[in-house]
């Protein structure tokens, strides 16, 4: 092999496999309730055909029956988009005069019992191709509106970073559509 292919190749492969966080953040204000973000939030009717709520190449977004109160529960995900995924979450309510959300992805190396428990009560896989993914949701009232801020991150890495391109389009179109949602 000649040495500026190796060099390609060896490049490639350190590029590859090097984490790379996608980011996104959006603020609206909002003519709805602090309840209305927090139900179109916790909502099982969020997909891209046919579904009361619109989630770009959101096949079905569900909350599940698991360990579930008014302010802790599991939601999956089954997105077809650049990759094929399907992922559980976890969002935690903390309620008050500035409501905070706080939506994590559920990983193997880091929640492995949990995932175990999860998956054989709902029958459904978890099955994602990013290593981390979080949003924090801060819902402030402001008369009769609220105040809507999210910070989002989801960390790729493989082959899998080469989109994250794709991906940052792909977050900045769902938050988007979800602060739709929201006025809906």
């Amino acid at each position: 092999m000649s040495r500026p292919i190796a060099l390609f190749f060896v490049t490639w492969t350190l590029t590859a496999s090097a984490a790379t966080d996608v980011t996104e953040a959006k603020q609206a204000m909002l003519k709805t309730t602090t309840a209305h973000v927090l139900d179109v939030l916790a909502s099982s009717d969020i997909c891209e055909k046919g579904c009361k709520y619109f989630a770009p190449q959101t096949v079905r977004e569900i909350k599940v029956d698991f360990q579930a109160t008014d302010n802790s529960y599991y939601k999956w995900t089954h997105v077809s988009g650049i990759k094929t995924v399907k992922f559980f979450k976890h969002v935690q309510v903390t309620p008050g005069a500035v409501t905070k959300v706080q939506v994590r992805s559920l990983h193997k190396d880091t929640d492995a019992k949990l995932l175990e428990e999860i998956e054989a009560k709902t029958k459904l896989p978890n099955e994602p191709a990013f290593d981390a993914s979080n949003a924090t949701f801060t819902i402030t009232p402001q008369g009769d509106q609220v105040d809507v801020k999210v910070t989002a991150m989801t960390r790729i890495s493989g082959l899998m970073s080469m989109f994250a391109g794709a991906a940052r389009k792909s977050m900045k179109e769902s938050l988007d559509t979800m602060f739709a949602n929201f006025t809906r």
